[in-house]
């Protein structure tokens, strides 16, 4: 079983995504988390440190995420601050990683992504 936890870390006053596994405790710093991804029950979180699943629901992580990560498809949540691109119905992140736009969200996720753009 795993339990989901965020934290601020004391340190760097940085916000942490804290998974409790089986295999061990992760501590991903928020800011190093590219996108999440729901494949089947799992939930991949991809970050710069690699992948790792979590079973979970993915609208209970969004929901605790900050402002920036945004749902792009029915099965992904992007960090728009690893966003480098817009293009057609795909977010191209800084890594050369290819995210999906669903056709249904496209309009509102290109409103948030303007939004954030304007913020920065």
């Amino acid at each position: 079983m795993s339990i989901l936890k965020f934290s601020r870390s004391q340190e760097a006053a940085q916000q942490m995504l804290v998974l409790f596994l089986r295999k061990g405790i992760f501590r991903i710093p928020v800011d190093s988390i590219r996108c999440l991804q729901k494949e089947g029950r799992k939930l991949w979180i991809v970050y710069d440190g690699g992948r790792v699943s979590h079973y979970g629901k993915l609208d209970e992580v969004e929901a605790a995420l900050p402002e920036y990560f945004c749902r792009c498809h029915h099965s992904t949540v992007v960090n728009l601050r690893r966003v480098v691109r817009l293009e057609g119905n795909r977010f191209h992140l800084e890594t050369g990683e290819v995210v999906a736009i669903s056709q249904r969200r496209g309009a509102q996720v290109r409103r948030a992504y303007l939004r954030f753009l304007e913020e920065i």
